[in-house]
């Protein structure tokens, strides 16, 4: 999953949306804060429909947070001519998620910006702050987004037309064309601020070294640029041995 993320690979995501069920996944959806009607076909498991701008960023403050929603205020608040607050809304925050699967989820988005479909963009430009997030492109390229955050902020963006009229331009990705425009802002606001913390992982998660092209426990034998330290939620870290890399060779028992 690390890798479809990261890579924009559409059928992992497919796969694991068919496997969960259309309706877990609107339900999920709706937890985040996903008020726009989902329809239950497959191909929603990859952004086949759309929903406003504010409601998805805001669904990211859940990632940001490790695992609390924020509700998207307007207006923060109300001052008179002297500064004093007349009026100022409540803050609304909601858990949707554990902090050990939402690190898990935001550790696999840091590689969207590392080593992924944000690199060149983001991190190749020298934005190297604690951050993550995700690149969208939609088919025909009428729509391109780009929704990434540091632990204490959240900025996403979309570029496209009101109506899906004309493509943008050929191979415009969201981390063509959209994540450019994100890293210069962001480069803007911690010019000014400064750096955030890393986010804190959860002591209860696991570690093991995978062969990185099987997932399976990394062996002696296997090619050592494919050794990886992985994080795991309890009980979901592998047990075997890669079954490909053996000491008779690929594929041969002993």
């Amino acid at each position: 999953m690390r890798k479809a993320l990261y890579g924009s690979r559409n059928l992992a995501t497919i796969k694991l949306g068919m496997a969960l069920g259309e309706q877990t996944v609107i339900g999920e959806a709706k937890s985040y804060g996903i008020t726009t009607p989902l329809p239950p076909y497959p191909s929603i498991h990859i952004g086949a429909k759309g929903v406003r701008p504010i409601e998805i960023i805001a669904a990211y403050s859940a990632f940001a947070t490790l695992g609390t929603r924020a509700v998207p205020q307007g207006i923060l608040r109300v001052e008179d001519r002297e500064g004093n607050i007349v009026w100022q809304p409540q803050q609304v925050h909601q858990p949707v998620m554990d902090a050990e699967h939402t690190w898990l989820l935001v550790d696999m988005m840091k590689d969207v910006i590392r080593r992924g479909t944000a690199y060149s963009a983001v991190w190749k430009a020298g934005f190297t702050l604690p951050a993550a997030g995700k690149t969208g492109t939609t088919d025909q390229y009428t729509d391109a987004w780009f929704i990434g955050y540091t632990p204490e902020l959240v900025a996403g963006m979309w570029v496209g037309y009101d109506y899906q009229r004309a493509i943008l331009e050929h191979n415009a990705g969201g981390g063509k064309i959209v994540a450019p425009a994100w890293t210069s802002f962001m480069r803007d606001v911690y010019d000014r601020r400064p750096a955030p913390a890393d986010w804190i992982r959860p002591d209860s998660l696991v570690t093991r070294e995978v062969d990185d092209s099987t997932g399976y426990l990394a062996t002696p034998f296997c090619p050592q640029k494919l050794h990886r330290w992985e994080w795991f939620y309890p009980g979901t870290e592998p047990t075997q041995e890669c079954p490909v890399h053996r000491v008779l060779g690929p594929a041969l028992t002993p």
